[in-house]
């Protein structure tokens, strides 16, 4: 492994807790539901609408209402769409408060020692960077790169995101670049679709799929995921 590239949301840092905080400011104490499913569902909705937007059937406004609506709907929670823009107004105040936890940050340093680092995320350009500076990421990765869809004008798993990103890196063999991050469907068949390997940093406890590919290792938490960085460099 010569260079290891980084998702961002769910991956460097745990975006449960910034969905959590904002649901209780909201919605309060939801009895009988798992905060943990409910992301899980929130997160599926979440790709879907942004892929909407990204082919122009949906505006970023409605995209933020329907994702927690549908999400709230599978477990005969209905909302109004004021409760959903709401919920919205909290993520983004709590979003601004994310932070590094202290495993991934050592990984992190672990990582800049060793090998070239990267960070490739989906979404709108200043959003995102809003959370790259909150997370100060640039302390350990070159800013040039840094490769958000916003910017790139391609969203993960398409091919040519990775391609770009391999390129400005300055990268030859697909094979020496490692990607990790929490989507199974835009992460992971996205990086080992451009020839990549991947690590899963699946936290939730979801079922690994029968045709999971190859080149693809699995970490449960970042305790697992460091486990597999130091095995790997």
């Amino acid at each position: 492994m010569k260079a290891i590239v980084f998702d961002v949301d769910d991956t460097i840092y745990d975006q449960q807790v910034v969905f959590d905080q904002a649901c209780r400011d909201v919605f309060g104490e939801l009895k009988g539901v798992s905060l943990v499913d409910l992301f899980k569902a929130n997160r599926y909705y979440s790709d879907e609408s942004f892929d909407a937007m990204g082919r122009g059937e949906m505006t970023k406004e409605e995209m933020y209402i329907y994702r927690i609506k549908r999400a709230m709907e599978e477990f005969h929670l209905p909302i109004t769409d004021e409760q959903a823009v709401r919920y919205q107004e909290r993520y983004v105040y709590y979003g601004s408060q994310i932070t590094v936890s202290d495993q991934m940050r050592q990984i992190l340093e672990y990582c800049g020692e060793r090998m070239k680092l990267g960070v490739i995320t989906n979404g709108p350009s200043a959003h995102q960077w809003r959370k790259i500076k909150t997370l100060n990421l640039e302390r350990w990765v070159n800013p040039e790169y840094i490769f958000v869809s916003g910017d790139v004008g391609v969203n993960k798993p398409e091919r040519g995101i990775f391609e770009h990103a391999m390129k400005k890196m300055g990268m030859q063999n697909p094979e020496d670049i490692v990607y990790v991050g929490d989507s199974y469907e835009k992460d992971i068949l996205g990086a080992t679709g451009a020839g990549w390997n991947a690590i899963w940093l699946e936290r939730r406890g979801r079922e690994v799929p029968e045709d999971i590919p190859e080149h693809t290792s699995i970490a449960r938490s970042e305790e697992d995921l460091f486990q597999l960085i130091r095995k790997m460099s």
